[in-house]
C-alpha cells in the first residue's frame, strides 16, 4: 500500500492513477476513482498488488497525475515471484 499525501496549502487533483504498460505481475486494487481533490493535510492509500506469472525479477511503474504544478508523480514498483 503506498500514501499519496497532500502536504500544501492548496487543494491536490487527482485526475488519474494507472499502471504503464510494463507492469505485468502488478494490478492496483480498490480505492477512491478519480478524479478527486484532497485536501491539504488528507491522504490517499492506494494498493497495488504483486502476482506474477512467471519466476524471476519485475518493475513496473504507478502514475498519479494530478494537478500539481510539478507534473505526474511516477512510483517504481519491484517485485520479485518465486517458483
Amino acid at each position: 500500500t503506498l500514501r499519496f499525501v497532500s502536504f500544501g496549502t492548496d487543494a491536490v487533483r487527482i485526475d488519474s492513477l494507472a499502471l504503464d504498460s510494463a507492469s505485468a505481475g502488478f494490478t492496483l486494487l480498490g480505492g477512491p476513482a478519480a478524479p478527486m481533490t484532497l485536501q491539504p493535510g488528507e491522504s490517499l492509500d492506494i494498493t497495488v498488488r504483486f502476482d506474477p506469472a512467471v519466476a524471476g525479477a519485475a518493475t513496473g511503474r504507478l502514475e498519479i497525475a494530478s494537478g500539481d504544478a510539478v507534473g505526474p508523480t511516477s512510483v517504481l514498483l519491484a517485485g520479485q515471484g518465486v517458483s
